[in-house]
């Protein structure tokens, strides 16, 4: 029991974990602005269903190099998670724009032809849309790449399978009883490191992570985050959203803000701050009729 005058938020996080935690700002990479976009994104459009001269996301453009870690801001209704769903194919809406993958033209229909092209996705709600509780460790992370672990007869080779998700295991630092565990068993934070695996596994280019800490406790997500860092220097290009302006502070090269599904600001890692984001997130936009 301590007074609250005389804690401080990183002892709080110390006390809940039982050990110090690196909440040091993690290094911001060499300016990236001469790499080649790995994701381009040109005047996204998308329709609300049923309402054929209403938007969910109007004129969104953008580009993600490869090393970046770019932050998607804004309210609840903002269009971030509805932007991710487009690129990675999960909108059954009507919707159009130019979006290159390696300067290739892409328009997914399916998460299958965007995890073909190098686009992973970690979704927002992990319980109902990342992860399958009647299945082990082992085949939640699995369950993207199980064609790398196919023989010539299309049987899977179990041998195979194991080794990757146990690599995965170690390089996430799971903490699990074996990869023949429940799901179930694991904390909220390992859980999200299997969801997570398993989009890496798929050895994608862009990664969209939408949410990626939520749900989970204080020690997870300094370790969640440390793994972004590192996925980014590895030359990934990082897509993150969330509700939480100091993670996004804390990790993102540049911020994009949403405002119902419009772009309204982009700031650089030096720029942004908590205030001119809120700002750029509150501004009154109305969807445009076409």
């Amino acid at each position: 029991v301590v007074e609250k005058s005389n804690v401080t938020p990183r002892q709080i996080a110390h006390f809940m974990v039982g050990r110090e935690l690196n909440w040091e700002s993690p290094p911001q990479k060499a300016d990236a602005s001469s790499v080649p976009p790995v994701l381009t994104v040109k005047n996204l459009y998308r329709r609300w269903p049923n309402h054929p001269r209403q938007w969910k996301l109007r004129d969104v453009s953008f580009e993600a190099r490869p090393g970046e870690i770019v932050g998607f801001a804004g309210l609840m209704g903002a269009g971030r998670t509805e932007l991710f769903e487009c690129l990675f194919g999960q909108s059954e809406d009507d919707f159009h724009g130019d979006v290159r993958v390696n300067g290739r033209a892409v328009r997914f229909h399916h998460p299958a032809e965007a995890i073909e092209a190098g686009v992973a996705m970690v979704t927002e709600d992990r319980k109902r849309l990342g992860l399958f509780s009647n299945l082990c460790v082992a085949a939640n992370i699995s369950l993207n790449s199980l064609s790398r672990d196919s023989r010539v007869s299309g049987l899977i080779s179990g041998t195979s399978e194991r080794q990757r998700c146990q690599s995965i295991v170690d390089q996430l630092r799971v903490k699990t009883d074996g990869l023949t565990a429940a799901i179930g068993s694991l904390s909220g934070g390992n859980q999200q490191k299997c969801v997570i695996g398993r989009s890496l596994l798929t050895e994608p280019r862009v990664l969209l992570l939408d949410d990626p800490t939520r749900g989970v406790d204080v020690g997870a997500k300094s370790e969640i985050y440390r793994l972004i860092r590192d996925l980014a220097n590895k030359g990934l290009a990082v897509l993150m959203a969330s509700s939480e302006l100091p993670e996004l502070l804390h990790l993102c090269d540049r911020i994009i803000v949403l405002s119902e599904g419009v772009m309204t600001a982009e700031f650089s890692a030096r720029d942004a701050t908590e205030q001119n984001i809120m700002e750029a997130a509150t501004l009154n936009q109305k969807f445009a009729s076409v």
